[in-house]
Parts: C-alpha cells; structure tokens; sequence
C-alpha cells in the first residue's frame, strides 16, 4: 500500500524484532526532528513468534505515555522474522509474478505455502525486465495479526516495510548527503547474523543475510565474515553488474568492536564507518534502554516516503 501525505501530526514508526520493539515519532521531516525513540525489550523474547498480548500492552503504554492514538504508523519488520531470496524473474507478465514463483519458497519457509504473503522488487531500474527479482516471504496469519494488534491500539497502520529499506531512509534522510545518487553499502551485524545491503542511486541493488558466529568473532576469528562479505561483494559485480563502494556504514553493535573493524577494512579493503544518529538526523534523541543498534529501523522507518524518498515496498 503506497503511503499517503504525512499530516502535521507526523508518523509514527514500530520495528518488531525477536527481542522487542522500537518506537519512533518524527514530527517534521525536513529538520529531522523526532519527538522520541523508544526501545521496550520482550520478557521472554523469542525468534519463532511474537507474544500478541504482550505486545499488546508494551504498545497500549507507549500509546497512552505519548498520545500516538489515530497518528499514521509504519511497521518495520526486522531480518529474523521473514525470509529474503533472489529468484530469476518468471516468464510471465509482471503481474503474475507472485503467483509464478510462490512455489519456489516451498524449502525457504517453515509454514505452508498457502500462509505465505509475498512482496517482489527489482535490483534495477528500467523499463528492462531484470534478470533477477527479490522475494520477500512472511507468514500471512501472523503479519495479519500483528496488524490486528496495531490497529487494536489505536494506529492507523498504513505501510509495512522491512528493515533494509528504513535503514535506506535513514541514510538518505540527509538530503545534503554527498553519496545520494552514488552506491552506499550498510553492514548491519550482530552475534547471529549479518545482512549487507547494497544501495544503488536509492534502489536496493544487493540484499544478502548470512548466519554468523557471535563466538569466534568475539575472539577475534573474522576469515569467515570476510569471506561471505566478499563473496556478496564478487557476485553483486560480476553478476548484478553494479560497482560495490569503497566505502561501509555500519550500524553500531558491541559485536562491531575496532579490532573487528580494523581488521575487516584490511582483508575487505574497505572503509567502515558507523552511521551516528546524531550526525544523520542533527538533533539529539534521549534513547532508552538498549543500544542504538535497535532505534534505526523505527527512526528510518519513521522517515519513510519523506522528500527524497523513492521506496514502493509494500504488502
């Protein structure tokens, strides 16, 4: 669903990930500016599913505490709870798209096919059909019911987005930015898993989630996250045909320490740079709780379809 114009109310942002929720209100766009940011973490969090009646009253307080109640809200869904792969694009007219490669998903999913919604985008842009198209899989009767849940609480639920796409926002929510038209790569890695997102002239061009082992990079062991990021970086090359920058933004974590980003810049030959809040939004957020690795997607997914902003994804 294509979002509508922002009233002088603002949107509001919710990014649901197995160990809680951030909320984020942005009140005016073109300053960047932000009412707050919140992370509620989960008693009991859990990968395979989200606590609805937890969720529930973690949302009705923030609700009640901030007067979001009837304020447009966009969802971000965080990597660990839907699937992304690349297909070859069908034979068929776009509009049979979903419909041709629903059954490819059968050993992507642990649900069955017919519970599955499906979102597509492209690599590229042009009038040209891509070689390639990303699949975005998630279970139907559980997206349904969170929504019940936010609509439930009084928000007016009008977009779903997934992560790499607010991650987008952020980044070019600095129209000023000098790499808007040019490729940014973003790391975003923790204990479990690393996803590397390659952003072309705002498309996603390169979109890839790999396990990692929180373990052996704590002790310094980093060949392994090298080598898939290297091998992300060759195949969005020489198969995407499109240049990977010199340059990483990579959202803060405890993982991410500087001998681990020392020695991924010499192996990768690469430069990696933390995306600071405070430098990409010019102004301050009294963050709550956690570490500012879980605010990002709800602050970009709060700056979603804001001057600049070229997103069509959608459910």
């Amino acid at each position: 669903m294509r979002l509508f114009s922002i009233p002088k109310s603002g949107l509001c942002s919710i990014e649901i990930g197995p160990q809680g929720l951030a909320v984020a209100h942005c009140i005016n766009p073109e300053k960047h500016e932000f009412r707050f940011c919140e992370f509620h973490p989960f008693q009991s969090p859990r990968t395979a599913s989200i606590d609805g009646e937890q969720l529930r009253n973690i949302l009705a307080q923030i609700i009640s505490t901030h007067d979001l109640k009837h304020l447009p809200c966009n969802l971000v869904l965080h990597p660990d709870l839907y699937k992304i792969v690349m297909l070859a694009t069908p034979n068929v007219a776009k509009t049979e798209y979903k419909k041709a490669i629903r059954w490819q998903l059968r050993d992507v999913i642990d649900y069955p096919l017919e519970d599955v919604a499906i979102d597509i985008f492209y690599a590229t842009a042009g009038n040209v059909p891509p070689k390639k198209i990303y699949v975005i899989a998630v279970q139907r009767s559980w997206l349904r019911d969170i929504a019940f849940t936010i609509q439930s609480c009084e928000l007016q639920l009008i977009a779903i987005d997934i992560r790499q796409f607010a991650l987008r926002n952020l980044i070019y929510s600095d129209l000023n930015h000098q790499d808007n038209n040019k490729s940014v790569g973003i790391l975003d890695l923790n204990n479990q898993n690393c996803v590397i997102t390659i952003v072309n002239n705002h498309k996603l061009s390169l979109v890839r989630k790999f396990p990692t082992n929180g373990t052996q990079l704590q002790i310094g062991n980093h060949d392994e996250l090298s080598e898939e990021l290297q091998r992300s970086f060759d195949y969005c090359e020489a198969e995407l045909e499109i240049m990977v920058p010199n340059k990483l933004l990579a959202i803060p974590h405890k993982i991410l320490n500087s001998d681990l980003v020392k020695k991924l810049e010499n192996s990768l030959n690469k430069i990696i740079e933390f995306i600071n809040l405070d430098d990409f939004l010019k102004t301050s957020l009294p963050l709550n709780h956690g570490t500012d690795y879980q605010y990002h997607g709800a602050i970009g997914g709060a700056l979603r379809n804001f001057p600049g902003d070229l997103s069509d994804s959608k459910y």
